[in-house]
């Protein structure tokens, strides 16, 4: 699986790191890692809400393998990607030389 030319994405690996606001916290997330991938979407349906309709989709993203990605790794990361914004679903080590990650991806648009 040669992606090198097929990995025309710009990816940023985001971290939450919340900030206290009242009586709470507030979401704000930092740039972990930026590194280049291949973006493909693989799914897509329409569910509905009280009174919306969204469409939930999914991606699959591959990124070459690098010791920071390997080490910062949890579920509550986000990949944004073109000014979107992604949410992880799960993740694995692919290719039998352990070059890349694959991350599979959602996406919720209204």
């Amino acid at each position: 699986m040669d992606l090198i030319g097929r990995s025309d994405k710009i990816c940023e690996l985001l971290q939450n790191t919340p900030v206290a606001q009242g009586g709470g916290n507030k979401d704000a997330y930092e740039v972990l890692l930026t590194t280049r991938g291949y973006l493909k979407k693989v799914g897509g349906n329409r569910s509905g809400g009280i009174g919306d309709i969204l469409l939930d989709n999914s991606w699959s993203l591959i990124v070459r393998k690098q010791n920071a990605l390997v080490q910062a790794l949890r579920a509550d990361l986000k990949w944004r990607i073109e000014d979107k914004v992604y949410t992880i679903q799960t993740w694995e080590d692919v290719n039998e030389d352990h070059f890349y990650y694959k991350f599979t991806l959602s996406s919720v648009n209204a």
